[in-house]
């Protein structure tokens, strides 16, 4: 899953702003939806962003695949990723 071919993004202060050329819609994600986002385009799975946010922020790990899956499903409905 990654962000489709046709967004420019650029990564702010810690926040991910994603322009839409098609839309000339702009997207702002704040610190850890840019940190979703960077390792979904390495190709990480939800279970391995998980455990990269759980280690950063001692957060509960079921909590967090839970905000992920709805961070992603936004992103899609958005029409944002691919």
């Amino acid at each position: 899953m990654k962000l489709k071919k046709n967004l420019a993004y650029r990564k702010i202060d810690g926040k991910i702003f994603i322009v839409d050329m098609k839309t000339s819609m702009l997207h702002s994600v704040n610190e850890i939806g840019s940190l979703i986002i960077d390792l979904l385009q390495k190709n990480y799975n939800f279970n391995e962003i998980a455990q990269k946010i759980v280690q950063e922020y001692d957060v509960n790990i079921e909590d967090v695949i839970l905000d992920i899956k709805n961070f992603v499903s936004i992103l899609r409905e958005k029409k944002l990723i691919e």
